[in-house]
């Protein structure tokens, strides 16, 4: 979907998407020196600058939930005279000297998007605190002589007939 939505800003706007580099699974707390896709996509462009001119990323969260990676990420960006784009807002700009309120408006989205970010943590790991609370299966590898019976939200930890008795021989 997110690459859908970026073919079609790309096409708009008439940016030729070149490369595609995409990171998966990648928290948007990762520091830039810890994203493979990053440092491949900066070294290529080191070796040819002219293989693309800019970065297109669904918006500015995709490249950091963190306000801090996503400047340092930006600035890396920016000192390789790379443009960079958002699919659902436009172009970033450089900070700007004679307009404050740019750099201001950037990292004000910035900070939502890390709220946004610790909020669902806080959720998430709320509920699933709750759930184990009271019984429930909270995710994870169950520990040895435990099984999952159930799905979602009837999962439940029960003890693991075969194991339970090699943990009895153990003892």
């Amino acid at each position: 979907v997110q690459k859908d939505f970026i073919q079609r800003y790309a096409e708009q706007n008439l940016h030729e998407i070149t490369v595609w580099y995409e990171e998966d699974a990648v928290s948007g707390k990762t520091e830039a020196g810890s994203r493979p896709k990053f440092h491949e996509m900066m070294l290529d462009h080191e070796d040819n600058n002219s293989l693309f001119q800019g970065v297109i990323a669904l918006d500015a969260s995709r490249f950091a939930r963190d306000l801090l990676v996503q400047e340092t990420l930006f600035a890396a960006l920016w000192k390789h005279d790379l443009e960079v784009f958002c699919a659902n807002g436009g172009q970033v700009d450089k900070d700007d000297e004679t307009d404050p309120t740019r750099k201001f408006t950037r990292r004000l989205f910035g900070l939502l998007a890390e709220l946004e970010r610790d909020t669902l943590y806080m959720r998430l790991h709320g509920g699933r605190r709750r759930k184990m609370a009271k019984g429930g299966y909270g995710g994870g590898v169950p520990a040895y002589g435990l099984q999952v019976v159930g799905r979602k939200g009837n999962a439940k930890l029960v003890p693991c007939t075969e194991e339970q008795s090699v943990i009895e021989y153990v003892h």
